[in-house]
């Protein structure tokens, strides 16, 4: 991730367990990931602030999925991973198709 320490792979692996249902707490313990919990809170805030840059984006890729949730973050994850099915890490594929970072 630009201007971090934390890697895309492991911000899909938290936005994963998000979407699933899981609280940023409960992602963040489950995964162990490598840096304190307000860390992952401000990661997922600043995502959520750039949420229209990044669904426009998306949506020149593919449209939007028909979705069961109206949390536009989840909703956002969701066309991530559709947006890119192949790949093993939607964050990484966006970062290499856009050449910009999901937080803007």
């Amino acid at each position: 991730m630009p201007r971090h320490t934390f890697t895309a792979p492991r911000l899909w692996a938290a936005l994963r367990r998000l979407r699933a249902g899981a609280s940023i707490k409960s992602a963040w313990e489950t995964l162990r990931l490598p840096l304190t919990l307000d860390t992952l809170y401000h990661l997922v805030q600043r995502l959520r602030r750039n949420l229209t840059a990044v669904r426009s984006a998306l949506f020149r890729l593919a449209p939007p999925p028909l979705c069961d949730v109206t949390d536009p973050l989840r909703q956002t994850i969701a066309h991530l991973r559709d947006a890119f099915p192949s790949s093993a890490c939607p964050v990484s594929a966006f970062h290499l198709r856009f050449q910009r970072s999901l937080m803007g």
